[in-house]
């Protein structure tokens, strides 16, 4: 009867185990696609950061010519217009 109801214990422990291992390895395979999404996700924000700044430069020449176009005496009358 005892080892019986041992053989019971073991293997009940035994699915419990491989139960566990399998949760460990979802959460493990879960956060290597988390690391991964947080990655790409980094990569995408450095190009978006990387062509606001080029953007930004070119506008900022668009309006340093603009200004100076402002203020020379030959174009005042065509900016103004």
């Amino acid at each position: 009867m005892e080892v019986e109801r041992d053989a019971r214990i073991a293997n009940a422990l035994k699915i419990r185990l491989k139960i566990i291992v399998q949760e460990m390895e979802t959460c493990e395979r879960l956060s290597r696609q988390a690391y991964e999404f947080a990655d790409r996700m980094l990569d995408e924000f450095d190009e978006l950061a990387e062509t606001r700044y080029l953007l930004t430069r070119g506008l900022w020449k668009v309006q340093a010519r603009l200004s100076q176009a402002a203020f020379a005496p030959q174009n005042r009358d065509e900016v103004a217009a």
